[in-house]
C-alpha cells in the first residue's frame, strides 16, 4: 500500500504540529521493539511541543493578559478618583471644597492621562503619586472626603501590575532563550518526511505486520492535505510543482 503524503512542506506550524502529534499517537505503541522508528518519534515529539510553546508564546500568553488586565484595573481607579475629585472641587461645604482642590492639584502634579503613557512612565508616576498622597495634608483631604480606601485600592492596584509585569518580564527574558517557530517547523518537517519513508520501508519487508499502521497513517495524510489545500485554496497560493503524493517525493 503507498504511503499517502501530507503535504508537510506545505503546512503552516499548527497544521504540522498536529501532524507529527497524530502520526505519534498512532506509532507510539510499535516504538519499544523498534529503536529507530523510537528514535525519530522522540525526535517529533521534542520538536512538536516546541513549536506548540512558541505557538503559545507568539500569540499572547496568560502572563500578557494578566499584565493587560492589571494596567486596566489601575487605569480605571485612577479616572474614578480623578472624576470623583474633579466633582468634589465644587462641593457646597467649603472643607470639602478644599479637599477636594487639594487632592485634585496633586493628581494634576503626576499627570491625569496615565492611561496613555508606556507602562514605565506610568507606575514611575503612580507610584510617585501615591508617596505624596501619605503625607498628612493629602491623608487628611481624603479622610474628608471619604477618598481613602479608593487611593488604597489604586496603591494596591499597582502593586499588581508590578507584579504581573515582572512575571512577564522574566517569562521573555526566559524564553528569549528558546528556538523560534520558523526554527522548529522545517526539523519537523523533515522528521515527518523520514518517518513517511520509514514506514514505506518497514511495510514493504512486513507487508502484514505494518499494513493496518500504514493505512491508519494513510487516513491522517489525507486528512491533513486536505485541510492544507484547503487553506492554499482560500489564501490564493497554490503546491508547488513536482510535490507528489508519496512521501518519498516531497
Amino acid at each position: 500500500m503507498p504511503l499517502r503524503s501530507p503535504l508537510c512542506y506545505r503546512q503552516n506550524s499548527d497544521e504540522c504540529a498536529e501532524c507529527a502529534a497524530r502520526f505519534i499517537t498512532v506509532l507510539s505503541p510499535f516504538a519499544p521493539e523498534n529503536p529507530p522508528l523510537a528514535a525519530l518519534l522522540e525526535e517529533a515529539t521534542s520538536l512538536t511541543v516546541g513549536i506548540r510553546t512558541a505557538i503559545g508564546l507568539s500569540r499572547g500568553s496568560p502572563l500578557t493578559k494578566n499584565v493587560i488586565f492589571a494596567d486596566a484595573k489601575r487605569d480605571e481607579i485612577h479616572r474614578e478618583l480623578l472624576r470623583y475629585l474633579r466633582g468634589m472641587r465644587s462641593h457646597p461645604v467649603k472643607r470639602k471644597a478644599d479637599a477636594g482642590v487639594l487632592l485634585y492639584t496633586i493628581f494634576e502634579q503626576y499627570g491625569v492621562r496615565l492611561a496613555y503613557e508606556s507602562y514605565a512612565s506610568e507606575s514611575t508616576k503612580i507610584k510617585a503619586l501615591i508617596e505624596r498622597l501619605d503625607l498628612e495634608d493629602a491623608k487628611e483631604a481624603a479622610l474628608e472626603l471619604e477618598a481613602s480606601e479608593t487611593i488604597g485600592e489604586l496603591a494596591r492596584a499597582q502593586k499588581e501590575f508590578d507584579k504581573a509585569y515582572l512575571n512577564l518580564v522574566n517569562a521573555k527574558a526566559k524564553n528569549s532563550r528558546t528556538p523560534k517557530i520558523n526554527e522548529l517547523v522545517n526539523p519537523l518537517r523533515r522528521c515527518l518526511t523520514r518517518i513517511i519513508n520509514f514506514m514505506d520501508i518497514m511495510e514493504s519487508v512486513e507487508p502484514e505486520k505494518w499494513c493496518k499502521t500504514v493505512s491508519r497513517i494513510n487516513e491522517v495524510s489525507v486528512e491533513l492535505a486536505s485541510k492544507v489545500r484547503a487553506r492554499l485554496s482560500r489564501s490564493g497560493d497554490t503546491e508547488r510543482d513536482g510535490e507528489g503524493e508519496s512521501g518519498g517525493r516531497e
